[in-house]
C-alpha cells in the first residue's frame, strides 16, 4: 500500500516503483473502470503526467500563431476526456510560439510531433528517443503516457526494428524512475490520404506487422510497465474479412489515422482506470469558487438576476447571461440547488437547425486591473452533461482582451471541430484551459462557454454548471523544469541503438 506521504530519506517516486515491481498494478492495465485495481490509499498526489508521442498526441491541443494566439484542449484528445473526468494530475501546456516543429507552439506536458517516429528523421522530426532525452526526461515527469509506433508501421519499418526501439524507449522512461504507460498502435483505415492499402487492404503487409507489435506491447505489461490497449476500443474484428486491423464504423477518422472526438472518448475508457490507479484522487484545479481569488463575479452560480436573452426563457444566476447566437432551439434556464451546491440548468428543445448558445459572465469583459502584466490565467468549472446523440460544442472559453472585441488570446477546456459530433454518452466532470499568459496591452478577460446542438435529433439534451473559477494560477514552466533541459530544436541526429534481439515478456530492466 502506498502512502501518501513516503518515509523519510524515501522519495515518492522510488516508493511508488517499489510497489509498481511488487506487481501491486500489474493487472490494472486495459481494463475496465470496474475491473481495475485501485490503491486502498494513496498513491501519486497530483503528480505531472508527460504525453510523447506523434500527430494523435499534438493534436490533442490546438495551438497556433498569427492573430489570435490559441491555446484548446481539443475533444479529439483521449487525455483531454481523462483529465475532465478526474482532474487529479498535472498536465499543464502552455502557448510557445517558439516551438514551430509541425506548428506545435506549445511545450509542456504535451510533447507530441506530426509524423514523427522512434528514430530520428529530421531536425523537424527529430524521433521520440532522441526528445525523450533532450526534452522530456529533464521535465522530471512521474507518469509517461507513450504512444508510438503508427508512423513508423506506414514508412514499412519491420515489425522486428519497431519493438527493438520500443524496448529501448520504455527502458529510457523507467531508468528515469517515470511510470510509462504505453498504448497500443490504433487501427488503420483503407481511405483517407494515410491508407493502408498496398497493394489493396486484404494484402498490405502493415496491418500483420502492426498485428505483432501489438501483440508484443501487450506481453510488456508488467509491475513496471503499464499497458493500455486503446486498440481493443477502437478496432473492427471482423474488418479485413475478419483479419482485423481497421476501424469500428462508428468510430472511423475521416482520415484513417487520426481519432476523432468518438474514438478519443472510447480510448479515455483505456486509460482512465490506470491513471485512477497510479494517482491518488483529487481535484488540482480546486472545487470551491466562494475560496479567495476566483475572479468571476459570481462562480457559485447564486441567484436569479442575470440576463436571459433572446431564443431563452426562464431564469439565469446573478452575474451571467444567456442567449442564442444563431439558429432556431429553444432553450429553458433555472437555477437549483443539490446537495449544497448551487447551479445553472439549460434545458434545450432542438429546433430544425443546428444551433449555439452563449453562456457567459455579466459583464462580458472583466477588468485585468489587480493582476500583474504578465499573470497567468485558468478558467474552470464543472458541468454536467445528460445523454445526446446531437450534441455538438459545450466548451468552456476563456479570451483576453486589449480592449473591447481585440482578442489577443482564444483558450478552450473542450474544443471541437466543424461537423464533429460530442459523445452522446452522460458524463460529469471538470473542464478546465490550460494556463494561459496575459499578453502585452491586455486589459479584459471574458469567460463563456458556447453550447451547440444538432438540428432535427431529438429529445431535452440538458447541462448544468456550478463552481466557476477563473484564477491567478503560477507560471507553469518552472514546475516543468523547462530552463533546465537544454532544448535544442535543432539537435545532432540520433544514434540508432544496435540492432538487438527484442527484450522478452516483461524485461525491460
Amino acid at each position: 500500500m502506498l502512502d501518501r506521504v513516503p518515509p523519510a530519506g524515501i522519495s515518492r517516486r522510488a516508493l511508488l516503483r517499489s510497489a509498481l515491481a511488487a506487481g501491486v498494478a500489474a493487472g490494472a492495465a486495459g481494463l475496465p473502470a470496474a475491473s481495475a485495481t485501485r490503491f486502498p490509499e494513496g498513491g501519486l498526489t497530483g503528480p505531472k503526467v508527460a504525453r510523447l508521442g506523434d500527430s494523435i498526441t499534438q493534436f490533442a491541443e490546438y495551438a497556433r500563431i498569427g492573430g489570435p494566439a490559441r491555446l484548446s484542449r481539443r475533444a479529439r484528445g483521449a487525455m483531454t476526456w481523462v483529465k475532465t473526468l478526474f482532474p487529479a494530475f498535472n498536465d499543464d501546456t502552455w502557448h510557445d510560439p517558439e516551438d514551430l516543429r509541425q506548428g506545435r507552439c506549445m511545450r509542456g506536458s504535451n510533447n507530441g510531433i506530426a509524423g514523427d517516429h522512434l528514430g530520428y528523421l529530421s531536425p523537424e522530426n527529430p524521433g521520440t528517443l532522441l526528445r525523450w532525452d533532450q526534452e522530456v526526461a529533464p521535465m522530471r515527469p512521474e507518469v509517461v503516457l507513450l504512444s508510438v509506433g503508427t508512423n513508423d508501421l506506414n514508412s514499412f519499418i519491420p515489425a522486428s526494428a519497431v519493438r527493438r526501439d520500443l524496448g529501448h524507449q520504455i527502458a529510457a522512461i523507467t531508468a528515469t524512475g517515470a511510470i510509462p504507460i504505453v498504448t497500443t498502435v490504433r487501427p488503420r483505415g483503407a481511405l483517407g490520404r494515410a491508407a493502408w492499402a498496398m497493394p489493396d487492404q486484404a494484402s498490405d503487409s502493415r496491418y500483420a506487422a502492426r498485428r505483432e507489435v501489438n501483440d508484443w506491447l501487450r506481453a510488456q505489461a508488467s509491475g513496471r510497465v503499464l499497458v493500455a490497449d486503446v486498440n481493443a476500443y477502437l478496432e473492427d474484428p471482423d474488418s479485413r474479412a475478419g483479419a482485423g486491423g481497421d476501424w469500428l464504423p462508428d468510430l472511423t477518422p475521416v482520415d484513417g489515422v487520426h481519432p476523432g472526438t468518438p474514438a478519443a472518448w472510447a480510448e479515455a475508457r483505456a486509460l482512465l482506470p490506470i491513471l485512477r490507479t497510479l494517482i491518488a484522487d483529487d481535484n488540482v484545479y480546486g472545487t470551491d469558487p466562494l475560496a479567495p481569488g476566483n475572479l468571476l463575479p459570481n462562480g457559485a452560480f447564486t441567484g436569479t438576476s442575470g440576463l436571459i436573452g433572446w431564443g431563452v426563457e426562464g431564469h439565469c444566476a446573478s452575474g451571467w447571461a444567456i442567449a442564442r447566437k444563431s439558429g432556431d432551439a429553444r432553450m429553458r434556464a433555472s437555477t437549483t440547488t443539490e446537495d449544497g451546491v448551487a447551479k445553472q440548468v439549460l434545458q434545450i428543445t432542438p429546433g430544425h437547425h443546428d444551433t449555439t448558445f452563449i453562456l457567459r459572465t455579466d459583464p462580458a469583459l472583466l477588468p485585468l486591473t489587480d493582476l500583474g502584466d504578465a499573470a497567468w490565467l485558468r478558467f474552470h468549472l464543472h458541468q454536467e452533461v445528460s445523454a445526446h446523440p446531437g450534441w455538438l460544442s459545450y466548451n468552456p472559453r476563456l479570451l483576453l482582451s486589449a480592449g473591447g472585441q481585440n482578442w489577443t488570446l482564444l483558450a478552450g477546456a473542450l474544443e471541437t471541430g466543424p461537423g464533429e459530433f460530442l459523445p452522446a454518452a452522460a458524463w460529469s466532470g471538470w473542464p478546465a484551459t490550460h494556463p494561459v499568459r496575459r499578453q502585452p496591452g491586455d486589459v479584459a478577460v471574458s469567460c463563456s462557454v458556447a453550447i451547440t446542438v444538432a438540428g432535427g435529433v431529438p429529445g431535452t439534451p440538458t447541462l448544468r454548471f456550478s463552481r466557476a473559477q477563473l484564477r491567478e494560477v503560477p507560471d507553469p514552466r518552472p514546475a516543468w523544469n523547462v530552463a533546465a533541459s537544454g532544448v535544442s530544436h535543432q539537435a545532432e541526429p540520433f544514434l540508432p541503438f544496435p540492432a538487438i534481439e527484442s527484450p522478452a515478456s516483461g524485461d525491460l530492466s
